[in-house]
């Protein structure tokens, strides 16, 4: 992607990115945010992102996406623990044989 020269509407920059040309900056702050949150990273590191003073801000602001996040949190300590388990069964059976 080229950027336009300064001088150009923001619009027309939008529309070049392949977005309409009515996002608001705000929009795609609000999407940066959600995504990264999404992606698992840390919501302390997208509190610093956006500069807002606290992580509860960002954590209040965002928490329409945590319920997913959560869900794969839990799935990502099942496969620890599963593996964990599976790990001690075999140390088990290799101290007993």
């Amino acid at each position: 992607m080229t950027l336009a020269p300064p001088n150009r509407p923001p619009g027309v920059l939008l529309v070049s990115a392949g977005l309409p040309s009515t996002t608001r900056f705000h929009d795609l702050r609000h999407t940066h945010a959600t995504r990264c949150l999404l992606a698992g990273e840390n919501p302390k590191s997208v509190q610093q992102r956006l500069g807002h003073a606290s992580v509860v801000i960002t954590l209040d602001t965002y928490s329409h996406v945590l319920p997913s996040v959560q869900t794969n949190a839990a799935s990502r300590l099942d496969g620890i623990i599963r593996a964990a388990i599976a790990e001690n069964s075999f140390l088990l059976a290799t101290k007993t044989a």
